[in-house]
C-alpha cells in the first residue's frame, strides 16, 4: 500500500513539473520606482502566457512588470 501511494505521488509531481515546462515559463518581477531608485516588491513564475502578457499590461506609473 505505501508503494503505490509513493508512486502515485512521484507520478503526481512529475506530471505538475513537466505540464509547467511543456510551455515557457516566465520569471516576472514587479518593480516599483521612486527617487531613491528601483526596489523588487514581488517575484512570480509564470507558466501562462496570456497571465505574463496580462502582468505586463498591468503596470502603471512607476510600478511595472516585466517577464522575461
Amino acid at each position: 500500500m505505501k508503494k503505490i501511494i509513493s508512486i502515485y505521488i512521484l507520478t503526481t509531481l512529475l506530471l505538475f513539473m513537466l505540464s509547467c515546462t511543456k510551455e515557457k515559463c516566465q520569471t516576472c518581477t514587479k518593480t516599483i520606482g521612486g527617487a531613491a531608485g528601483n526596489i523588487t516588491a514581488e517575484i512570480k513564475t509564470v507558466c501562462d502566457e496570456k497571465e505574463a502578457q496580462s502582468l505586463e499590461n498591468s503596470s502603471q506609473s512607476t510600478t511595472v512588470w516585466e517577464c522575461k
